[in-house]
């Protein structure tokens, strides 16, 4: 062991550059990996803070599969222990002609919405939106929106103001009954090209023709709830 010792100590002071290179070497590897670590680990909360504004208190998402025969789906009536609410949306794409500017020969501008039908009190019992201003004394129903603060002030929209959108293929005519500030449902980045937009759950499932049946649930557990066995009863109950 002494000899093997002396023989590595000569060949250190022997080749003092190539020495130097493997120490260099070995320090920016580990630098750089937990470097990747610490990249990670970062990537991975900001994920878990996007995924939670827009699915707030909910712990858990029942979605149709490919093998369902349909992509909509009742919410089972019967009492699901552990479950304290489960919330329907039912969502879809709409579009925004942005009135023209430059005479009849300039082209159409558009905008795209993210258009997604809630029950308002259903939407505030796990993810509430935030206002900056809202309609009183009118219930969210019917061919009402609420309209994203950055869609608003870009495009001039005001609560109790009338916006045309086309939705799967015909032109629908809305009133604006709140401005969200860009928080939660309404995170979007001011770069993207697609905002997002509320209206009631009823409208969207009339437009979509699947009254009684949503899209997604979003699934609020009750206090103490064990989220595993939670699961498997949901399973049972959307077979």
């Amino acid at each position: 062991m002494g000899i093997v010792i002396k023989y590595i100590l000569k060949n250190i002071s022997e080749k003092k550059f190539r020495t130097f290179l493997i120490v260099i070497s070995i320090t920016c590897s580990a630098a750089l990996f937990f470097a990747s670590s610490a990249i990670s680990g970062t990537m991975a909360v900001m994920y878990g803070n996007q995924m939670r504004m827009q699915t707030g208190e909910a712990a858990l998402l029942i979605r149709a599969n490919e093998q369902s025969p349909s992509s909509f789906f009742r919410i089972t009536s019967d009492r699901v222990e552990g479950v304290a609410l489960t919330a329907g949306e039912i969502s879809m794409g709409g579009m925004y002609t942005v009135p023209r500017n430059g005479g009849e020969g300039a082209a159409a501008e558009t905008a795209q919405l993210y258009l997604r039908g809630f029950q308002l009190e259903e939407l505030d019992a796990f993810n509430p939106l935030v206002y900056r201003e809202k309609a009183t004394g009118r219930p969210f129903a019917g061919n009402h929106i609420i309209l994203s603060q950055l869609f608003a002030d870009q495009h001039g929209f005001q609560t109790g103001d009338q916006i045309q959108l086309e939705i799967n293929g015909a032109l629908r005519r809305l009133t604006v009954w709140g401005i969200a500030r860009p928080t939660g449902l309404f995170r979007d980045s001011p770069q993207a090209e697609t905002r997002t937009a509320v209206i009631p759950l009823d409208y969207a499932a009339s437009l979509t023709g699947t009254r009684g049946s949503v899209s997604t649930a979003y699934v609020v557990l009750a206090e103490g709830a064990d989220l595993a066995t939670v699961q498997k009863s949901l399973e049972r109950h959307y077979q």
